[in-house]
Order: structure tokens, then sequence, then C-alpha cells
């Protein structure tokens, strides 16, 4: 959850930032990307992220890398190269977490899946 707070805000910040650098008003990208404009609403106030393929359709218009839209690099035009550690990631605020939390049914995940 620490990761999903720290996207949303990047991302919503640095979409703003894309589409005023362009002079892109919300009306106009959510044309050009084929999404709605509630949707393209949605995520510059937080309440939602976009999918990768939404992602992908974005980041061209706006003249950007999807890596920089989530946060990961700070240079526009930038990718991150090799492996992703957290030594690549922004620093994270730390939220403490009450209780037990729980993820699928306890099986053991597969290493190198993708």
């Amino acid at each position: 959850m620490i990761i999903m707070v720290t996207v949303l805000d990047d991302f919503a910040e640095r979409l703003q930032e894309a589409m005023d650098s362009r002079g892109i008003s919300q009306y106009e990208l959510a044309k050009l990307a084929d999404i709605a404009q509630s949707t393209l609403s949605m995520y510059l106030s937080r309440k939602r992220t976009p999918a990768g393929d939404v992602l992908q359709r974005i980041s061209p218009i706006l003249g950007v890398s999807t890596d920089f839209l989530l946060g990961l690099v700070d240079s526009p035009l930038s990718n991150l190269r090799g492996e992703v550690t957290n030594a690549n990631l922004k620093s994270q605020k730390q939220i403490p977490i009450l209780g037990q939390v729980s993820a699928g049914s306890g099986v053991p995940a597969e290493d190198d899946v993708i």
C-alpha cells in the first residue's frame, strides 16, 4: 500500500506537469488517448491509476516516458535500465500496518514468472 500511495501522488503531479508543459487540456488528452475525460479527471485527482495500455497511449502524446509518469525516474525522457531494485526507486514513507496482512491462498510464489 505504501507504493500505491506514492504512485498515485507522483503520477497525478507528473501527468499535470506534462500536460501543462505541452499545453494540452484534459479534454484534448482524453480525446487523443481515447479515454473518457472523467477517467482522466480521476487520474488527476488521485482517485484512480491507469492501466499499462493507457500509460502507453498517454506518454507519447505528452512526450514523456511511462517511467517518468510513474515517478520511477526524474527526467521526462528517461527509462529505468537494468534490474529494478529499491535503490532505483525514490524513498518511500513508511506507514505502520496494524494487524495481519494476507494475500492469496498461501501458495508459495514462483520466481521469474514474468
